[in-house]
């Protein structure tokens, strides 16, 4: 949770934010960083353009991974 807030920048926009994480507890399903907030190679930032919806197994299988895909959007 403290990383998150230290990954906030001020023009996140917390709505949209919100709104995800409500999709997600309606479905079942997790909120993931596309580019996770702490890693070896990158950082991401906590903003509604890097939240994905995962299901549970595949959001445990991901864990604190860059996927190939996210790397040719960013």
């Amino acid at each position: 949770r403290a990383m998150r807030l230290h990954a906030t920048p001020k023009w996140a926009d917390d709505k949209k934010m919100k709104a995800i994480y409500e999709k997600a507890r309606r479905l079942g399903m997790h909120v993931d960083h596309i580019l996770p907030l702490n890693s070896d190679f990158i950082c991401g930032l906590h903003v509604h353009g890097n939240l994905q919806l995962l299901t549970p197994s595949q959001n445990i299988s991901k864990g604190n991974k860059i996927t190939a895909e996210a790397m040719c959007v960013y």
